[in-house]
């Protein structure tokens, strides 16, 4: 109570789609802006303050400095959720504050008063991102993980809190069974969903059946990704990462294909750049030779017959169906490559081969930016 938290950020110059990252645009039609950050003076001239008070309500107090004159504070004060009512309108006072603060309401659940802030935001529960920003250019699946979750998880607990939790931008539904170390990005999920420790879910949606291991990694995947035959539930295995990628597909004879989803898994753990003939390489989590020996595939398949051993790698492998002439792929496929599903029939190897394939390289080369970004909005 009365202690103060303090943010400061750059100035923001807008190059091109200004202010339509905040409402009313951004709810109706969403927004894209481009822009740099800059500092002022050497200094970071746009800031915040907040502090909790006894008295239940909300007291907005804008600064401004207006030249030759001193600051000049217009006060606000919001007694209910209704005075609210106007966050989405640009010209009121104080609208990008009301923003916030409508945001932060709505995740708490209602009281006889509506500012009665007991509970409102529990400092213990804060999870700080250093800097706004993480690293995400990197090849390693471990990096990218360790980098998100210590940027949300890597913080200290207080000596009387065991646990803790990184959501942000999420909805949970129902009774979805949630570990408590699990750090969750712009995500939804319902209660068909368990999740296993200290996973890593971002722009996901997922309301089917779905069961995760430890350690996994889940980006871009949506209901449509999750589905199996025969009544079998969808299933990541320990330390895994699963994506989704929106892929704009055109035939050699320039016919438009439209875009696909494809799913891709691999260990994180796994050095994507490292040739298939290192000791060290692996996929899924095991050698090369332990995958080829198990699932039945060969290396020509993956490669072809013309490529330099050195270029053999995860990146250049064909290992992911795209599609299926007469039979959907995706999710059994993706099973069966971790080794959650048995062969015997040899039905998922002879479906994965007459499958149109594509390796890592070629889907990042062609990915669908804008689907990518509709599915994230």
């Amino acid at each position: 109570m009365g202690k103060w938290v303090t943010a400061e950020c750059p100035a923001r110059l807008d190059l091109s789609g200004g202010w339509t990252d905040t409402p009313p645009i951004t709810y109706e039609h969403g927004g894209a802006v481009t822009n740099v950050a800059i500092l002022v003076d050497g200094r970071r001239p746009v800031g915040a303050r907040a502090r909790r008070i006894p008295e239940p309500h909300l007291v907005l107090v804008l600064q401004e400095t207006v030249a030759g004159d001193d600051d000049r504070d217009t006060r606000i004060v919001l007694t209910h959720l209704s005075d609210l009512a106007d966050h989405c309108q640009p010209h009121a006072p104080g609208t990008i504050a009301r923003l916030i603060a409508h945001a932060i309401a709505r995740q708490r659940p209602p009281t006889d008063n509506d500012f009665d802030c007991t509970g409102f935001m529990d400092p213990d529960n804060v999870v700080l991102l250093e800097d706004g920003s993480y690293s995400y250019q990197s090849l390693s699946g471990l990096d990218h993980y360790n980098n998100v979750c210590q940027s949300y998880l890597g913080w200290r607990p207080p000596r009387d809190r065991q646990t803790w939790a990184g959501h942000v931008h999420t909805h949970l539904e129902g009774s979805s069974a949630l570990s408590h170390d699990t750090v969750f990005v712009n995500s939804i999920a319902s209660s068909h969903v368990t999740f296993g420790a200290k996973n890593l879910v971002t722009h996901c949606h997922l309301q089917g059946k779905l069961v995760t291991n430890a350690g996994c990694v889940l980006n871009n995947l949506c209901d449509c990704d999750l589905q199996c035959n025969d009544g079998i539930v969808a299933e990541v295995s320990d330390g895994m990462v699963m994506q989704a990628f929106n892929v704009h597909l055109s035939a050699p004879c320039r016919v438009d294909l439209g875009t696909i989803r494809v799913l891709t898994v691999l260990s994180k753990y796994d050095s994507l750049e490292l040739p298939m003939y290192r000791a060290l390489a692996t996929i899924c989590s095991v050698s090369w030779l332990e995958f080829l020996t198990r699932t039945g595939i060969s290396k020509e398949e993956l490669w072809g017959t013309k490529l330099d051993e050195k270029e053999m790698t995860v990146m250049t492998a064909r290992l992911f169906p795209v599609f299926h002439v007469w039979e959907n792929v995706g999710m059994r496929e993706l099973m069966w490559l971790q080794g959650l599903l048995e062969d015997e029939s040899g039905s998922i190897l002879d479906r994965w081969r007459s499958s149109w394939r594509m390796s890592l390289n070629e889907i990042l080369e062609n990915v669908d930016i804008e689907a990518e970004f509709a599915h994230r909005r």
